[in-house]
């Protein structure tokens, strides 16, 4: 079973990196952490999910930060299946604790997925009563492991990744992202003055 865990981990990194090198993007791993920098995004993320409880399938914890002038990020869970889609049901309370800090809890959704090797994702949706991203991150950034909790339909599933490498990862797409930022404001003027999703 753990050979074909590490094959499928493997295929879903093969994927990846076939689909942004290909397109010419950059790619930078710090320990557990990887940043592919893409047209439209930087993603940082941790393939090397270890499970705690209740599951089979191991997914990959990825953060967005996309290259737009709100400077959008989201958080989702990809790369399994680890819940099925119903267009009545897809709600999913996300929960996150890092190392022994308290709960971060977030309301997210079952996406169908745009990927060919799954066909559903978990994606992080905020509410405004919800813990800030940014609070969450900073404990990440401190932390050594972080726990993830899905609680939808039957008993809640449980991952833990090791944050060894995040806060480099991060403080590379802060950098990336503020590298983008300036070369829109050098070719439009006009554009946002303070859009950097990393203030908030």
């Amino acid at each position: 079973m753990y050979n074909s865990l590490t094959f499928k981990s493997f295929l879903t990194l093969l994927f990846s990196l076939t689909l942004f090198v290909s397109n010419g993007q950059d790619t930078e791993t710090f320990k557990d952490w990887t940043v592919y920098e893409g047209e439209s995004r930087l993603i940082l993320f941790n393939l090397e999910s270890k499970i705690i409880e209740n599951s089979t399938k191991n997914p990959t914890l990825v953060i967005d930060v996309f290259k737009d002038n709100e400077g959008t990020i989201g958080l989702r869970l990809t790369g399994e299946d680890i819940y099925s889609f119903d267009e009545d049901k897809n709600f999913i309370k996300l929960e996150f604790i890092i190392d022994n800090s308290e709960v971060f809890e977030y309301t997210s959704r079952v996406l169908e997925s745009e990927s060919d090797d799954w066909d559903t994702e978990i994606k992080l949706t905020r509410m405004e009563d919800e813990p800030s991203l940014f609070d969450l991150f900073d404990l990440m950034k401190k932390g050594e492991n972080i726990y993830v909790q899905t609680t939808g339909s039957g008993a809640p599933k449980v991952w833990r990744f090791e944050l060894g490498g995040f806060l480099e990862g991060y403080d590379s797409i802060f950098e990336k992202w503020m590298e983008w930022d300036d070369k829109q404001k050098e070719d439009n003027p006009f554009k946002k003055k303070d859009n950097n999703p990393f203030r908030r």
